[in-house]
């Protein structure tokens, strides 16, 4: 009798051990996918980000160039209508 309910424990003990072990497979599989998913993720951020990056630098140019012309404008404007200016 004890040995036919230690054979029943230990198969039991087998069932939830190949139960756990399929499970953390299951788990471990899900991981792997989705650090692959967030490295590709990634990987896609870093590209769009370098591209980007590739298509400021001709607006900042522009921008620049925009800067630099508006800032002749008001230097030229201010010198022109400086009272002292006219006064000599």
């Amino acid at each position: 009798m004890l040995k036919e309910k230690l054979e029943l424990l230990n198969k039991e003990f087998a069932l939830l051990k190949t139960k756990i072990t399929t499970k953390l497979a299951s788990k471990d599989q899900a991981l792997q996918q989705t650090n692959s998913l967030l490295a590709e993720a990634h990987q896609k951020a870093e590209t769009l980000t370098k591209e980007n990056q590739e298509n400021e630098k001709p607006n900042m140019l522009h921008q620049q160039v925009l800067t630099a012309w508006n800032d002749l404008k008001t230097k030229f404007f201010r010198h022109s209508l400086a009272p002292e200016d006219k006064a000599n």
